[in-house]
């Protein structure tokens, strides 16, 4: 049983399309497999999501719990064999599902990305993934017309131009897929039970460790008393024009590493690619992602096979926010990248 808890929203939590593709390939080789996602839906989520379980024959496999009280979760945790929070919104910083995942001492594949790496030690309590930034620009723009309230359109931009590699053939990185990838953590945890249960127990060590309440409170105290000592003068300049920071700036860091335009990419083929559907599965109340334009840029990319530099498709293909369409179809598995020539910038 693998157990995704918390929101389950592409706009301010986790796109779970691509996954489902992964899920589907694992399930091919382990007919016992399955798939259990807890926790409210944005907006027509679930429509998408049921869609893409039935294109994928994976339907029967997947369970969608809803909202599960609080008093309930423990019990829910301890029944997974791994626990999974592919995380690649902006809003995301800690995660706490993760630690009350790691608290019942179940191992854990989280992407790598912002606060995650703080509280999952790859290789010991689980296994963080690459991901990869690409252009936040149409995120930028749509931030200032966002509405508290409303759609959150510049935070589903940026997560949709946020690539977690799930490891295809030809994955993210340029390298083999290893356990940096989704498909390779997860095979390694379904395939060792000692495994699970050596990270699951080092997880829920870290927990008691770090994250106890009494832990965590003594951690407050001794900020209040640090902060006492600090002059009260002179901390925020007077008449300063403090500007808000470009969103590539300032989530960078969250990533693994970035998606460059010396980036070589060619469509996709293999296990993870599919026919490019005319996003029949799309969230039709976001509309951030032009059809036309991800053709014009898939039909670049048919030929020649050793692939095309992404700065070079931007000056192919002239529409807007050419970039985030390239990261997009990376992301949902319809184009990938030319390990032969990769040049992505990924650390670790």
């Amino acid at each position: 049983m693998v157990l995704y808890a918390g929101r389950i929203s592409a706009e301010d939590k986790v796109d779970l399309v691509p996954f489902l593709r992964v899920f589907a390939d694992l399930a091919k080789t382990r007919p016992n497999l399955r798939l259990v996602l807890a926790g409210s839906s944005r907006g027509d989520e679930m429509r998408v999501l049921g869609g893409v379980a039935r294109d994928l024959g994976i339907a029967p496999r997947v369970t969608a719990l809803g909202l599960v009280a609080r008093d309930l979760l423990p019990a829910l945790y301890s029944a997974a064999d791994v626990f999974l929070s592919l995380a690649d919104s902006l809003p995301e910083t800690f995660g706490f599902t993760v630690v009350e995942a790691m608290a019942c001492g179940v191992p854990v594949v989280a992407s790598d990305w912002d606060g995650y790496r703080d509280t999952v030690v790859h290789g010991e309590t689980g296994f963080l993934v690459d991901t990869v930034l690409g252009d936040l620009s149409l995120a930028e723009e749509l931030a200032d017309w966002s509405v508290p309230g409303g759609d959150l359109l510049d935070c589903y931009a940026a997560a949709q131009a946020t690539v977690v590699r799930m490891g295809r053939p030809m994955d993210v990185s340029g390298r083999d897929p290893g356990v940096r990838s989704v498909l390779g953590a997860l095979s390694a945890l379904l395939d060792n039970p000692d495994l699970r249960s050596k990270m699951g127990d080092a997880g829920r060590a870290r927990v008691v460790e770090r994250y106890a309440w009494p832990v965590v409170v003594r951690q407050y105290d001794d900020l209040v008393d640090e902060l006492r000592k600090v002059p009260s003068e002179g901390v925020f300049e007077r008449g300063v024009d403090y500007e808000r920071a470009h969103l590539q700036d300032a989530f960078s860091g969250y990533a693994t590493g970035a998606l460059g335009d010396e980036t070589r990419v060619r469509a996709a083929d293999g296990v993870f690619a599919s026919t490019f559907p005319g996003i029949r599965n799309a969230r039709l109340h976001l509309g951030i992602v032009r059809v036309e334009t991800a053709k014009e840029i898939l039909d670049a990319l048919r030929e020649p096979r050793e692939g095309v530099a992404v700065g070079d498709v931007a000056r192919r293909v002239d529409l807007p926010h050419v970039r985030f369409h390239v990261a997009w179809l990376l992301k949902q598995g319809y184009v990938e990248v030319v390990a032969s020539h990769n040049s992505l910038d990924v650390s670790g």
